[in-house]
């Protein structure tokens, strides 16, 4: 048996490492891209050869990637217009371009807000004369005065009396003759107190005008009660009105009953809101103090919701400039899974009547909670992807939820703090404009003109005129742009 001796094994030849300067060319990446945040993209390719012995370089550009150019065009227009204070004139530009029959009226509804009387726009487009009642200011001034039925009375008399024309002068003589005649004719008091006229003969002389109107309304004799009720003071009237409307039964008492008392919540809560939910809102156009204008448009636009009248609950919404129930009509009555465009179309809705809510008031709307916060959220994350950084941060608001603070925050940062700043501040200078008669029309922002395209730049076409106002979808990324917040795009050329 042989022997179990190891085998030896013979020595490996030593290999010399070789330390490369330079990868070899067939490991060079000869180009690549890289996606950044904000639309930027990164490229490098093989720059053309220097000459020979020369090292071979890369050349590296940095661009935007805009793959919704109709979306991006469209927020520089809306952001250009609030920027410029162009928003009527957006709104009937929108009018204008919307083939949609619902979504015209919605505009037009929209527009009116910028009228110099917004109520007397509504009712136009109610199909309502909007044409202000002579003695509308008079009215209103009389509440602070002292209540003089008897002049009114008196005053109208007189008019009656003058309602003659020269052609009947003969008759008018003849006729005023025959008054005086019948004046002075003798007459006799009745005086039995068991008949009515006996009783109503003994309040008048005794002076007793309460009891006197009581058997007026008894006898159905409405006018000699208004009469005598005016000349026993404003409490008399008063229980008079409230006695006439308890025994009336006529179909229009609830409006008569409204106008006397002026409460018209009874009319927005209990009139057909789907026959006749055009006259409440007209009622409350022509009646409501601003302090409850708001809130009897959206009692119409509840009641509207209730009954499944979204589109018109959303033109009651639109007249309260409540937001958050505008988006909520506006969902459930458009489809905004078709896409960026949809969303556009309610941005645009809701960044316009926010504009005109802030104008009224004089103060900053803040949205962050709610379906609107979302839609904006995700309207900003489309603008962002775009490059649209500024105009995206403006749509976040002040929401601490996580994914928007973590959003808002990337955009600072993208931004850098100081055209954060900048952008936040110029938003709210847009806002500080106040009308200067709130209560005539409950909005209004056009004091007797309206405000040229583009009053911020230079004349020429107000969307594509500079403003400040970065716009990734037209701007040549190879050429100089004036600085602005969050401009870091370009062609950078540089070899390594």
């Amino acid at each position: 048996m042989e022997s179990m001796a190891p085998v030896t094994q013979s020595a490996r030849p030593k290999v010399q490492t070789v330390q490369l300067k330079q990868p070899p060319k067939w490991l060079r990446r000869p180009c690549g891209a890289s996606f950044g945040f904000g639309g930027k993209l990164v490229t490098f390719e093989k720059a053309v050869s220097q000459g020979q012995g020369q090292s071979p370089k890369s050349e590296v550009k940095i661009g935007n990637v805009v793959t919704e150019k109709a979306i991006v065009e469209r927020s520089t227009k809306l952001e250009t217009s609030l920027a410029n204070d162009n928003m009527y004139e957006f709104c009937e530009a929108k009018v204008a371009d919307t083939a949609s029959v619902d979504n015209q009226t919605v505009w037009r509804f929209i527009k009116a807000n910028y009228e110099a009387d917004a109520r007397s726009a509504f009712m136009t487009l109610l199909g309502y004369d909007n044409s202000k009642p002579a003695n509308a200011d008079a009215q209103a001034q009389g509440q602070d005065q002292d209540f003089q039925v008897s002049d009114r009375i008196d005053a109208v008399t007189d008019e009656m009396e003058d309602l003659k024309t020269h052609d009947d002068t003969f008759e008018a003589i003849a006729a005023k003759a025959d008054k005086v005649a019948k004046m002075q004719e003798s007459f006799e008091i009745s005086t039995d107190e068991k008949t009515p006229s006996g009783s109503l003969s003994k309040a008048l002389l005794t002076g007793n005008l309460e009891k006197a109107v009581d058997i007026c309304l008894e006898q159905n004799r409405v006018a000699d009660a208004i009469i005598l009720a005016s000349k026993g003071g404003l409490d008399l009237f008063t229980k008079t009105q409230q006695k006439f409307l308890d025994k009336s039964d006529s179909k229009e008492l609830p409006l008569i009953r409204s106008v006397v008392n002026g409460d018209w919540s009874p009319v927005m809560n209990y009139v057909s809101a789907t026959k006749n939910w055009r006259e409440a809102l007209v009622a409350a156009m022509t009646y409501a103090q601003p302090h409850e204008f708001n809130d009897y448009c959206s009692k119409l636009g509840y009641r509207l919701v209730e009954a499944g009248l979204k589109q018109e609950a959303l033109l009651c919404f639109i007249c309260a400039r409540d937001l958050d129930q505008v988006v909520q009509c506006w969902m459930a009555t458009r489809d905004l899974s078709s896409g960026p465009d949809a969303l556009q179309d309610l941005v645009e809705v809701v960044m316009t009547l926010k504009s005109s809510a802030e104008r009224l008031t004089g103060q900053a709307i803040e949205i962050n909670t709610g379906p609107l916060s979302a839609q904006l959220t995700k309207y900003a994350n489309i603008l962002a992807a775009q490059g649209a950084l500024s105009a995206a941060l403006n749509y976040l608001g002040q929401s601490n939820e996580e994914s928007i603070a973590a959003l808002r925050e990337r955009l600072t940062g993208a931004l850098g703090r100081s055209a954060a700043a900048a952008a936040t501040a110029g938003q709210r200078r847009s806002i500080g404009r106040k009308t200067s008669d709130p209560r005539s029309s409950g909005l209004s922002s056009r004091q007797g003109h309206r405000p040229s395209w583009n009053s911020g730049g230079s004349g020429g076409d107000p969307y594509t005129a500079y403003t400040g106002i970065h716009n990734p979808a037209v701007e040549d990324i190879s050429a100089f742009q004036p600085p602005v917040p969050h401009i870091d795009h370009g062609k950078k050329s540089g070899y390594f």
